[in-house]
């Protein structure tokens, strides 16, 4: 079950979502607490939250028009990469009205189904790239009962605490920084860099927002890769290895040294290894080129939790037990 819980800091931005398990088995609660950077008052759930409805046919229009953002990006980066631009055609192509029918049959509100996603963007929550709606998080819903009930449900365990994510986690963000200075993992920042490390800032994090259909057609790459193997289109889906390259060619100054500075896995940015090919996307010059490692997110964890004990333990290049 998970609880949540918002930590708040007025001043910077910074917000804590707690989640609770029985993560040993002995009925004793654990608590993983992740920080994220959010705009000013947006730790609550009703920050930038829209609604569709009864209107499966604009459903369908917005989920559309966030693809096509991301496609117009590929078209513009060039030919490395058209299977990125073929798989994103197929997300639009996925989208139907019948779709959006069969998930909201149940009456209740929904953000995405099979064959459609209202909020493509990953990259700090979720958020739609639709033109229209850029920036904000779009549900479906089948009713305004539905709709209400939504929101009702965004007003339950929401509260607001002074504090500091980098201050309150100051173990994680040690051990993130001490694990993106390792040199064997290729990332290529300095280890000045990698010591500067610190969470992503709201203006940083707006700026990379302007930018959604981008980062939605970099998230696509592999899976247009993969895809393209599937269909027999090997040469394109070499092809599809400089695409990240040629899409972060394309963006402002601004949006290039974000990329080069940050550490976020679960959207691809690695520094140097970036694109899983060193030197692929960002190149070693650019990785080295700045000055703070930016992190968009950083975890802990308490209650059931024994951070002495060796399994909690983590080696960090040749350091054991960080």
């Amino acid at each position: 079950m998970l609880a949540l819980l918002y930590l708040a800091d007025q001043t910077s931005g910074n917000c804590v979502t707690l989640s609770k398990a029985d993560g040993n088995g002995d009925g004793i609660p654990t608590y993983t607490a992740t920080g994220n950077t959010k705009p000013k008052g947006a730790c609550n759930n009703f920050y930038n939250v829209t609604a569709i409805v009864n209107n499966p046919e604009a459903v369908v229009s917005s989920v559309k028009a966030s693809y096509q953002a991301a496609k117009d990006k590929t078209t513009a980066a060039g030919s490395n990469c058209a299977v990125v631009s073929t798989y994103l055609q197929s997300a639009i192509d996925a989208a139907t009205t019948l779709k959006v029918q069969q998930t909201l049959a149940t009456g209740t509100c929904s953000r995405l189904g099979t064959g459609w996603n209202l909020n493509p963007l990953t990259f700090g929550g979720n958020f739609s790239v639709d033109p229209a709606y850029l920036g904000k998080t779009v549900y479906a819903c089948s009713s305004e009962k539905a709709k209400e009930e939504l929101f009702d449900s965004f007003a339950i365990d929401f509260s607001t605490v002074a504090g500091s994510v980098a201050t309150d986690m100051a173990t994680n963000l040690a051990y993130r920084q001490k694990f993106t200075a390792v040199s064997a993992s290729n990332f290529k920042w300095t280890a000045d860099a990698a010591a500067k490390g610190r969470l992503i800032n709201v203006t940083e994090l707006t700026t990379v927002g302007k930018s959604g259909a981008t980062v939605v057609a970099f998230g696509a790459i592999q899976s247009a890769a993969l895809a393209a193997v599937g269909a027999g289109n090997v040469a394109g889906a070499l092809a599809a290895a400089s695409c990240g390259k040629d899409l972060l060619a394309k963006e402002a100054e601004d949006v290039q040294k974000i990329a080069f500075a940050l550490y976020d896995p679960a959207s691809g940015f690695n520094g140097a290894m970036t694109g899983g090919t060193l030197d692929g996307t960002i190149t070693t010059a650019q990785a080295q080129s700045i000055t703070e490692v930016l992190f968009t997110s950083l975890t802990c964890q308490y209650g059931d939790f024994d951070e002495e004990a060796t399994t909690n333990k983590q080696t960090v290049g040749t350091e054991t037990n960080v």
